[in-house]
C-alpha cells in the first residue's frame, strides 16, 4: 500500500497479485483520500471462460462520485470499464450510470430473511480459544 495520484487525486493505492488459473493476475486499486473511496481499478491478466486461463488482458474501471448525500458520504454518478488487449485496443466492458439517489429506509419485515425466502439466521461466531503463551 502507497500513497500517490490517479487521475489527479490524492489516493492510497494497494497492489495485489495471485497465481490462478495457469496465470499470473495483479489488481491495483485506487483510493482517494480523505474518504478511501475506490475510484479506479485495474487488473492486469483477465480470466477467460473459453480457455481457462489467465490471458494477457488489462481490464481497467473507473468510478465517478456525485456531491455528498445527507450521510455525509458522496454516491457514484458512473462506472466505466473497458478491456484493452496487448494491441492497446479497448472495448466497453461496462458502462453505468447512476440516475438519481433516494434514501431508503427498509421495514424489519423487509430484513427478515427467513420469513421472505425460508433463510435460516447464520448463528454468532464462536469465540476463539486464547492463544498459548509464546514457547508452547
Amino acid at each position: 500500500m502507497t500513497r500517490g495520484r490517479h487521475r489527479n487525486t490524492d489516493c492510497v493505492i494497494v497492489r495485489t497479485e495471485a497465481q490462478s488459473g495457469g496465470g499470473t493476475q495483479a489488481e491495483t486499486v485506487y483510493m482517494r483520500l480523505p474518504d478511501y473511496l475506490v475510484i479506479g481499478r485495474e487488473t492486469q491478466g483477465v480470466f477467460s471462460m473459453n480457455t481457462r486461463k489467465i490471458e494477457p488482458i488489462r481490464k481497467v474501471v473507473e468510478v465517478n462520485y456525485g456531491p455528498p448525500t445527507e450521510n455525509g458520504l458522496p454516491f457514484p454518478t458512473s462506472v466505466k470499464g473497458w478491456l484493452i488487449d496487448q494491441a492497446g485496443k479497448r472495448t466497453p466492458a461496462e458502462d453505468v450510470t447512476f440516475t438519481e439517489y433516494r434514501r431508503y429506509t427498509p421495514t424489519p419485515d423487509e430484513l427478515d430473511m427467513e420469513k421472505q425466502f425460508g433463510v435460516k439466521p447464520v448463528p454468532p461466531p464462536t469465540p476463539r480459544p486464547p492463544l498459548p503463551p509464546e514457547g508452547q
